[in-house]
């Protein structure tokens, strides 16, 4: 990996007079950036479990607790060129204190009417969207700060701690949401988010942190201001190979959405409740373990070459899957599909982050995640009828092409869902062997060794 300074250039060092030679107080900071994510992660994972316990109780509403999960994901989605172009105007200690202010104002507004007796699913997507928007500029400038505050050699380590805090943290929200429901319900479960976002808040006011990207004069911001949104893609489109990488990227999340809606089911028809809820768990300690891992194997391995290989596992280990029948083979399957997931994200955003030049970070991680994310939601339309009519309908109208999958994968619903997954791991198998094939996504690194201008 190249030196921080070539990566990031003079001009950016110190933000504000933002100061890189106290090394201590830099990792200080960082440390005190991942906790107070973890924590924040830790209250919303908790309100979530209150909040679908309630929506189970009291609506018994299958589709009401899908409308909150649309109303958390897709605002989130739609502001993200705003955000991205917020977060290179304005100072990013600015923007991540307005962004948990708005989440908390969600919280708040879930939380009021919870205690007027007044809840109803309309505040409850009210609070989720704009805990949606506020996570937008949130995560937009914590990973274009951290840049700014980590070299080139701890960055993708504290990627890793940021990784493995969010995973520990979502693990344990459910775990304690579920004890504590008992003793003092929704209210205190709200009130928990509640107190985690403001301890947020006030440890965000007492740091010093770098400002933002842009270090022109008041006549550049001005110009910024006025800078078109679609700038992120239009950068994006002007660097072949970052944009043959997200291709890849979007591939690959799109097939591991429907992974994503497929497997609960699929351990559901195989394991008992109490089974599959320690097959989850080895899931979440996957992605602790490969938060940790991620930043001993920079020490050795390049991002990209991290992302490949991960990427290529991850497809055997979805082969794989779909021959899983019991405990033991899905939680270690579970665990190895989680960590490598982890990688592959670790390495992806390191890669970004060290490759876009700093006063264009936040619009162009912003249209990064847009067009990754955006994958998603189609792919969880598709995944349901897939593994509910379209894979019975080819077995059973296929003829002798179709025979034969049966007797390897079963007759079950389970072995068609098992069918599923094996395909989609020979799909990523084959589609990032072809990707691979490209010089621009197997050396991205070493494309272009400054960071891309931010003009296009």
């Amino acid at each position: 990996m190249l030196p921080w300074r070539t990566l990031v250039g003079a001009p950016n060092v110190e933000a504000d007079s933002f100061e890189r030679s106290d090394v201590a107080t830099q990792k200080a900071t960082l440390w005190m950036l991942i906790g107070i994510d973890s924590l924040c992660v830790l209250g919303t994972e908790i309100a979530i479990f209150g909040v679908a316990v309630w929506i189970c109780q009291v609506t018994h509403s299958v589709e009401g607790y899908s409308g909150v999960l649309f109303a958390g994901t897709v605002p989130g989605l739609l502001v993200d060129p705003v955000a991205g172009h917020v977060v290179d105007r304005y100072p990013r200690k600015t923007v991540m204190i307005g962004a948990s202010v708005v989440t908390l104002l969600g919280s708040l507004i879930v939380l009021a009417c919870a205690l007027t007796r007044h809840l109803s699913l309309a505040p409850i997507l009210g609070g989720a969207a704009l805990a949606g928007i506020g996570g937008s500029f949130q995560w937009l400038a914590l990973a274009s700060m951290l840049p700014q505050l980590a070299s080139a050699s701890d960055l993708p380590k504290f990627n890793g701690f940021l990784e493995s805090g969010k995973a520990a943290s979502m693990m344990a929200g459910p775990v304690v949401g579920g004890a504590a429901y008992v003793f003092v319900g929704l209210n205190g479960l709200l009130a928990a988010e509640v107190v985690a976002f403001v301890i947020g808040i006030a440890v965000i006011a007492t740091l010093k942190l770098p400002g933002k990207g842009d270090e022109e004069d008041e006549e550049d911001d001005d110009d910024l201001s006025k800078a078109d949104l679609l700038f992120g893609f239009r950068w994006l489109y002007a660097h072949r190979p970052m944009w043959k990488v997200l291709c890849a990227g979007i591939f690959a999340n799109f097939f591991l959405s429907i992974g994503t809606v497929l497997m609960a089911p699929y351990c559901l028809g195989l394991l008992s409740e109490k089974s599959y809820g320690i097959s989850s768990g080895c899931y979440g300690a996957g992605m602790i373990v490969g938060g940790l891992a991620y930043g001993r194997l920079t020490d050795y391995f390049r991002n990209g070459r991290i992302f490949l290989v991960s990427i290529f596992a991850l497809a055997v280990s979805y082969g794989a899957y779909g021959f899983a029948r019991n405990l033991p083979s899905i939680a270690t399957i579970d665990f190895i599909v989680a960590l490598l997931v982890t990688l592959i994200n670790s390495a992806m955003l390191t890669i970004w982050q060290t490759k876009v030049p700093q006063e264009a970070s936040g619009r162009v991680l912003a249209a990064t995640g847009m067009l990754a994310d955006c994958s998603a939601p189609v792919a969880f339309l598709i995944g349901g009828p897939l593994g509910d009519w379209a894979v019975p309908f080819l077995l059973e109208h296929g003829g002798s092409a179709t025979r034969w999958i049966p007797t390897v994968w079963g007759a079950s619903k389970s072995g068609q869902i098992g069918t599923l997954f094996t395909t989609i791991g020979v799909v990523l198998f084959v589609g990032f062997l072809v990707a691979a094939m490209s010089r621009d996504v197997r050396d991205v690194e070493g494309r272009d060794s400054e960071r891309g201008d931010a003009d296009v």
